[in-house]
């Protein structure tokens, strides 16, 4: 029987809803703040896993996978405030395709690592990896880089984003090679949660961000960025066990056609033509990567 490629359904679901999640938090980032509207998700998304799961053994624990787990949940806050703050920045036409670039990083490191994709395989991802970077805006980043028409402090924060991201995929690649899947997730996401409480501690101005939490009604889309973002960072530990490093990075990056369709359909924003052809060269990679199996047992 045909067998899907490891980490590709977990890569799928955590693209979209991350995906869904970096559209829905443009709207809680607006009201209280990207940085507190990040927090609260890490918060509230975790504490249904802290109530309802067992919590990890430290005694059984290894030293070594209990830090790379505790990296991942210190890198993710940073690189998160990294994106805001270059996407604030702009332009979005540099920013996203230099973010977007991170699963090639990921990709890199783990064939260094052992972990190849097959002929085919690697076909598939270089034209979904290929398809993203049109979405995301490549041709007028690099006509706006060649222009000079950014500063140079934009393109620092965005590659410094790209790069934290890759690492902190990597970080968890590694913590899930020597402890349950659970654990490595927990104790990340309460890395996240302490390194953001130590921000509001020493933060007036974050703390001021948080009087908006008055405000009954945000919170619906408050628990809804929490929901998206805490399941699709769970995926993204499932999916980076043993074959599954090969292709869920890759998979993953098609989280940008995610946030399009709801921009699209929701906030009604308008694409460019060439932008809806990254989308179809997207689609057909991952279709090309899902039906493998079937052509394998042809």
């Amino acid at each position: 029987m045909p067998v899907i490629p490891p980490g590709f359904l977990e890569g799928l679901g955590a693209a979209a809803c991350l995906g869904t999640s970096d559209f829905v938090s443009r709207t809680n980032s607006r009201r209280i703040g990207s940085f507190a509207a990040a927090s609260m998700a890490l918060t509230l998304g975790t504490i249904p896993f802290l109530v309802f799961w067992p919590f990890p053994d430290f005694t059984s624990l290894d030293p070594a996978y209990l830090f790379f787990a505790l990296v991942a949940g210190l890198l993710n806050p940073v690189a998160l405030w990294l994106v805001f703050k270059a996407l604030a920045r702009g332009p979005i036409a540099v920013v996203s395709p230099i973010i977007t670039a991170n699963p090639a990083l990921v990709v890199l490191v783990n064939g260094f690592m052992g972990y190849n994709p097959g002929l085919l395989e690697g076909a598939a991802l270089a034209v979904i990896f290929a398809g993203v970077l049109i979405v995301s805006g490549l041709y007028r980043g690099l006509k706006v880089l060649i222009a000079g028409e950014v500063a140079a402090a934009v393109v620092v924060m965005a590659v410094s984003a790209s790069l934290l991201l890759a690492l902190r995929l990597v970080m968890i690649e590694l913590s899930v090679d020597g402890m349950k899947v659970h654990d490595a997730f927990v104790l990340s996401r309460l890395a996240s949660i302490v390194f953001c409480g130590a921000v509001f501690v020493v933060s007036m101005t974050q703390r001021q961000q948080l009087r908006g939490l008055v405000q009954v009604s945000w919170w619906p889309m408050i628990v809804l960025h929490a929901t998206l973002e805490n399941m699709g960072a769970l995926l993204l530990f499932e999916g980076s066990v043993g074959e599954g490093k090969a292709i869920m990075p890759v998979v993953f990056s098609t989280l940008t056609i995610f946030t399009l369709f709801w921009a699209v359909t929701i906030a009604k924003e308008h694409i460019a033509p060439r932008r809806w052809f990254g989308v179809a060269v997207v689609l057909a990679g991952v279709v090309f990567l899902a039906g493998l199996p079937l052509l394998a047992s042809s």
